[in-house]
């Protein structure tokens, strides 16, 4: 262990029980004792065994110098020797055993700690007259010095070394520490007046009047060491006016009443400071933890929205892709529809005849999924269709016209069941167009024999409803809901036979929902199917008023 901060202990206590014998304080074996105790415990708890054995040094080296018999001296050494010995691993232990670490635990501590001091040094005093080693003269005010000397010289000197880390910011940052000097000067002055121009009754009130405001500012300081340092000199100043209005009895009430005053005011401004610092810490941690969190939000932020951008531009591209893909495709493959019809209008043997057949049905059905692709594709691009005028019956007997000529068509009947004549409407006609060929499709696809119908009427809402209704397979319970998601088919024979890109309820259900409509689909399985819509089409402003559709 270094021998500097030995020797820097020895000799603080000796020149400070040197002091305050000098100044008058003090009684006994206790004579200059503050504050000598709190430098004794922070030697006990900073270099162990080795600091209270410099501290317990000192006040033999203050023999010669302070006039102090050596008896109380041997006394002193012991007492505060043991107690630093014993104190000072006490409050280690109990630090060690605390859950959270705190300004305010601290300060639980380091109480701790000096009750221990208080109760060893007193023990061994009384052991010292006990034996006859000391006399002592009025016993229980001796007691009283002790409660009462020793807890200020520990919660006035202890801090100060406790906080001595933050002398280069205090010798930084002056500027706090001046208005504290100041307003100690002031009301020290003003104490000194009060007492020389009043009687001893009035020395204890006064002195604790004018110390609650000024211990009051130095709780409320944000640094602790400029604090701690005045209040130190502050209290022993007011300490010695007392003193020297008693005539220097360190045994008068009134001075025992004033130093018990000052040990309850500078405990409490110490508690009102460590609290003050503990709320200072956790508001500027809640002020670095938001911080931190928003530059994390902020870097979060920007990689999703980079992500997201990226996303994005590859979904675009990827759309970008199946349109230029399927235009691509489509244009030769209308070439070859076209000219398979052309030769299957010609005389051909059977054989021959089957196997254009083949190439024409299958054309029909790659050209089918192409179409379904390009839609697909201009749905995700957001493109919204035109609203216009146009006849619903003319619409849909068009759709059952073209529909007629699909490969899988042959052999099944198509009808439509709809009252009155042309029925002018206002709506998206290419996104209707769309979705009616995309369920009749479908419908004539899973209908091996039978017929397929659409039915058509306004319902109480003032929707038009759209049936297409079919003879076919059905569709599981268990598959209504998904079909409608894009690249689902149900698991059928059918399905396996026709084929199909399973874009295209996905692609009526967009339509449906853009036009402020909705798709679903009624039936059991293995009777049938019934997609249907319920649209918003507004009336013609040309057209008559319509005859009731059917209910």
């Amino acid at each position: 262990m270094p021998v500097l901060p030995l020797i820097g202990v020895t000799l603080a206590v000796a020149t400070l029980v040197t002091s305050m014998r000098l100044l008058g304080f003090g009684h006994g074996p206790v004579a200059g004792a503050i504050p000598s105790a709190g430098v004794a415990l922070a030697a006990g708890l900073r270099l162990g065994p080795a600091g209270a054995a410099a501290a317990a040094l000192g006040f033999i080296v203050a023999v010669p110098l302070a006039d102090l018999p050596i008896d109380h001296a041997v006394t002193l050494a012991l007492s505060h020797g043991l107690a630093a010995l014993v104190a000072g691993p006490a409050m280690k232990a109990l630090s060690a055993r605390r859950t959270t670490r705190s300004r305010t635990s601290d300060l639980f501590v380091f109480l701790a700690g000096a009750t221990i001091f208080i109760t060893v040094v007193a023990a061994v005093a009384l052991l010292a007259a006990a034996v006859g080693w000391i006399t002592l003269e009025r016993p229980w005010r001796f007691v009283a010095v002790i409660a009462l000397f020793e807890p200020l010289g520990i919660i006035t000197v202890f801090p100060v070394i406790a906080n001595a880390r933050e002398w280069s910011e205090v010798v930084a940052h002056p500027g706090p520490i001046v208005p504290i000097m100041a307003l100690g000067g002031v009301l020290t002055g003003i104490l000194a007046y009060v007492l020389t121009a009043t009687g001893a009754e009035v020395t204890a009130g006064a002195a604790l009047v004018l110390s609650i405001p000024f211990c009051l500012w130095v709780a409320m300081q944000r640094r602790s060491l400029d604090g701690a340092a005045i209040a130190l000199v502050a209290s022993h100043a007011v300490l010695y006016l007392v003193l020297r209005d008693a005539g220097f009895d360190v045994l008068s009430p009134v001075f025992l009443l004033s130093t018990l005053y000052l040990n309850l005011l500078v405990a409490t401004s110490q508690f009102v400071h460590v609290v003050n610092r503990d709320r200072l810490d956790a508001l500027e941690e809640v002020a670095a933890r938001k911080a931190e969190l928003e530059v994390r939000v902020e870097q979060r932020t920007a990689r999703l929205v980079e992500m997201t951008e990226r996303a994005r531009a590859a979904d675009a591209a990827k759309t970008r892709l199946l349109a230029t893909v399927s235009h691509e495709v489509r244009t030769p493959l209308n070439g070859v529809i076209g000219m398979a019809s052309v030769v299957l209008a010609g005389r051909l043997d059977p054989g021959t005849r089957a196997n254009v057949e083949i190439i024409r049905s299958s054309g029909f059905h790659l050209l089918d999924v192409t179409n379904r692709i390009l839609d697909f594709s201009r749905l995700e691009n957001g493109g919204e269709a035109e609203i216009v005028e146009f006849d619903l019956r003319a619409l849909i007997e068009e759709v059952l016209a073209e529909a007629r000529f699909l490969p899988f068509a042959s052999g099944l009947v198509l009808s439509l069941d709809m009252a009155g004549g042309p029925a002018p409407r206002l709506g998206q006609r290419q996104g209707l167009r769309q979705v009616l060929t995309n369920l009749v499709g479908n419908a004539l696809k899973f209908t091996d024999d039978g017929r397929v119908t659409v039915h058509v009427y306004e319902t109480p809402g003032g929707l038009t409803r759209i049936e297409v209704e079919d003879t076919g397979s059905g569709v599981p319970p268990e598959a209504r809901e998904r079909i409608f998601r894009p690249y689902e088919q149900v698991e059928s024979i059918a399905a396996r036979r026709h084929g199909g890109s399973g874009l295209g309820l996905a692609i009526s259900s967009e339509i449906v929902a853009r036009m402020g409509g909705r798709i679903g689909l009624s039936g059991a399985a293995g009777q049938g199917s019934c997609f249907w819509i319920e649209v918003p089409l507004a009336l013609s402003r040309a057209a008559p008023s319509p005859e009731p559709l059917r209910a």
